[in-house]
């Protein structure tokens, strides 16, 4: 385990200046979100898409 895994957890690395990592990022808090959500429309988190 690695310095900063140890003492945060999971993580993502990316930068604002670039860009670079914001694609990873948004993966990461829809994998996060989505088990937590319900769609009223389709009874599940499956089909719902919070973050564009």
């Amino acid at each position: 385990m690695g310095l900063v895994e140890g003492e945060f957890g999971s993580y993502v690395l990316i930068s604002a200046k670039t860009g670079v990592g914001i694609d990873d990022l948004r993966n990461a808090v829809r994998s996060r979100l989505e088990p937590l959500m319900v769609d009223k429309r389709y009874g599940n988190s499956k089909n719902f898409n919070p973050i564009g």
